[in-house]
């Protein structure tokens, strides 16, 4: 005895219980693949930081280095003695590690790239599949067909017959 409006209300209360229960099992499936993922990033992203630092401690020693074989050069009383020639080797050598700084920095932010990479297409995977379990258990557009069930003389079951009395005023 329910008009159609009350039967689709309880059909879709229903059916989006059961929805929240799948994509709550997605979501668990997805989870730990994801928590790993974002500790990866985390731990690039740290990478990253780390061998920028590194490289402006690098940089930095390199220009003192640089800035002391200049100076000596200029305002020592020998242009070129042992002294200068060994600051301009240790500036050289700086120079390299420079290098070998911008190198490891563009390494880290590639990692970084691609474990980003990796979250961003899981979470896209994911968001699909929870989307599909939406559209299958969406039942808004489902047309609904009417069905009268005759009772049958074997599917009818007697529990009580009773009289009743009602008196008349």
């Amino acid at each position: 005895d329910e008009n159609e409006r009350e039967f689709r209300i309880r059909l879709e209360t229903t059916l989006r219980e059961r929805r929240d229960v799948e994509m709550a099992k997605m979501r668990d499936k997805y989870a730990s693949r994801l928590a790993t993922l974002d500790d990866r990033v985390r731990r690039a992203e740290h990478a990253v930081q780390r061998e920028q630092q590194q490289s402006s401690e690098s940089k930095m020693q390199t220009g003192v280095s640089v800035a002391a074989t200049i100076f000596g050069a200029l305002l020592g009383r020998k242009a070129m003695s042992a002294s200068t020639l060994g600051r301009a080797t240790t500036a050289a050598r700086g120079m390299g590690r420079m290098g070998r700084e911008a190198q490891d920095i563009a390494r880290a932010e590639a990692e970084l790239s691609a474990v980003k990479a990796k979250r961003d297409e899981l979470t896209q995977t994911l968001d699909r599949e929870l989307q599909a379990i939406a559209a299958q258990w969406d039942a808004r557009e489902e047309p609904l067909e009417r069905v009268i069930v005759k009772p049958k003389r074997g599917g009818v079951s007697v529990q009580l017959v009773s009289l009743v009395w009602l008196p008349n005023d």
